[in-house]
């Protein structure tokens, strides 16, 4: 279903009786929907008649598969509705010998990872995950509260498990939005006396690029979490709404470990910027980063076939060793499960989950995130972090939103070569192009400054708010995009005669 009550409403009432449920987002179609359920290996199906278009398209794979498809508020010419069943049914509890046997640690449901590397892989979450996963410590969470979603999808964690979770668990409320809207993101906040709002991905940027108003500070906020706060927007964004803490926490919804760091308003406005843009502190010693070849796409190892861990400063693969209190459930798919583990890490006989993400500590013992592993790339031997690119290129006045990856030019040996699809307010003038350049080269070590420019007329983005890089990796530089490449300290834009050059052998002339 799309965001609405009844969506929590079914999976809830099903958890109740022992049924396991997987929960399908809403956006896909075809054959990346096919896939999802029939990985969950489920016999039937409900969906929101708002999505029966989507459904129908599908609906005979399933009943191939002989999964049973019931429409929930509504009807779908391919099936009949549910409704009148649901009326008739009583409104007592249901009878605990529905669940009987269900343990703690059970499976209660499948959340699906965003498919930002590939098709969606189903995340195995025990009744035990979903209860444990929440924020009522931090954020002193009572009955009183009222948590705001923001719009975010229900099919996810963040909303389906941790805000979800801490209605439930608490028994505050939580306010449902079907779609996230920047434009009415401070009207719910303010109208309905919001005390805790989440965030996810460029959320917070979106809400920042309008227009600012006196009273933005005037409302009941007192805490915001999520993940995907960038740096150079997080102090404008506690500040301008009076925000008195954020939390921005790492994790995935599969994870064993993770990370939390809170910063106090009253600490910004001292100009107390510690831990600023960190994800938290190393103090979990079953976390660790272990050095990854990024030209290589491998963990080092060393003679004796162990890993070495990252010294200070140098970016490392996150990983957590396993004990029985960091079990690793993995997906339903075994094969993706074995993927993630590793063994004989740093001693015989160890055993640790991969992350996929690239980090850092410092001095102080701050953690960093750096990049998904895949996203950085190599180019004329030096690693570039599309994360940090992205950081320092969206502090250009000009660009609404940027997406920073790197593309295999034929018939070049130096690597992958840096790409930025963006947005520009004022379009590509060469004007404009030369102050982004200007920008880039003032902010960036020059092999990080991007070659291929590509504009687009809206960002590409997952279901949770994420830039989906995968296909504009494999798309590379040849797209129906007005593609713009660097040359003789200046960007020009790519025809034919330019496309040939570039990728004849030999022939990338472009120089920073």
């Amino acid at each position: 279903m799309e965001n609405r009550p009844e969506f929590v409403c079914t999976w809830l009432g099903f958890a109740k009786i022992g049924v396991v449920t997987a929960w399908i987002n809403n956006t896909i179609k075809l054959q990346p929907l096919v896939h999802s359920i029939s990985i969950s290996q489920a016999r039937m199906l409900v969906f929101g008649s708002e999505l029966a278009d989507i459904v129908g398209a599908v609906h005979g794979d399933l009943t191939k598969g002989g999964i049973a498809v019931h429409c929930e508020g509504g009807s779908a010419p391919f099936c009949t509705s549910m409704d009148s069943d649901l009326v008739a049914q009583p409104s007592t509890p249901p009878p605990t010998s529905l669940r009987k046997g269900t343990q703690y640690t059970d499976t209660m449901c499948y959340i699906y990872t965003s498919g930002t590397t590939g098709l969606p892989k189903a995340a195995i979450i025990s009744h035990q995950k979903w209860c444990g996963t929440g924020m009522t410590g931090l954020a002193f969470l009572t009955p009183s509260d009222r948590i705001y979603g923001s719009g975010m999808p229900l099919y996810h964690s963040a909303a389906g498990m941790i805000g979800i979770g801490n209605m439930v668990c608490v028994g505050c409320s939580y306010l449902i939005r079907r779609r996230f809207s920047a434009s009415l993101w401070l009207q719910d906040v303010k109208a309905h006396g919001v005390t805790v709002a989440q965030y996810i991905g460029e959320l917070a940027r979106y809400i920042l690029s309008l227009p600012e108003a006196a009273d933005d500070a005037d409302n009941a906020l007192r805490f915001c979490i999520g993940n995907g706060l960038r740096p150079e927007y997080w102090d404008k964004f506690q500040m301008r709404f009076g925000i008195d803490m954020i939390l921005e926490f790492y994790g995935a919804t599969e994870g064993t470990g993770g990370f939390n760091n809170a910063i106090l308003l009253d600490n910004l406005k001292k100009g107390d910027y510690t831990g600023y843009g960190s994800v938290g502190q190393l103090l979990n010693p079953l976390i660790c980063f272990a050095r990854y070849d990024v030209e290589e796409d491998a963990l080092v190892r060393n003679a004796a076939g162990f890993c070495e861990k990252a010294v200070v400063g140098e970016a490392g693969e996150m990983i957590v060793r396993v004990t029985p209190e960091t079990q690793f459930t993995g997906y339903t798919d075994v094969a993706a499960t074995k993927k993630k583990i590793l063994t004989d890490v740093f001693e015989q006989g160890d055993t640790y989950t991969r992350t996929g993400d690239l980090m850092k500590v410092d001095e102080g013992n701050w953690v960093y995130f750096v990049d998904r592993i895949g996203d950085t790339f190599r180019w004329k031997g030096e690693n570039v972090s599309t994360a940090e690119v992205a950081s320092e290129l969206s502090k250009f006045k000009g660009v609404e939103e940027v997406n920073v990856y790197g593309v295999q030019i034929p018939n070049n040996e130096d690597g992958r070569a840096g790409m930025c699809a963006m947005i520009l307010k004022e379009g590509a003038s060469t004007e404009s192009l030369a102050r982004f350049l200007s920008h880039a080269k003032a902010n960036l070590p020059s092999y990080a400054v991007p070659v291929f420019l590509r504009m687009l007329p809206a960002m590409q983005i997952t279901g949770t708010f994420k830039h989906q890089k995968v296909q504009m990796r494999k798309d590379g530089i040849d797209v129906q995009d007005p593609i713009y490449f660097l040359e003789n300290n200046a960007y020009h834009i790519m025809d034919d005669e330019a496309y040939g050059r570039i990728t004849s052998r030999g022939g990338l002339r472009a120089r920073l």
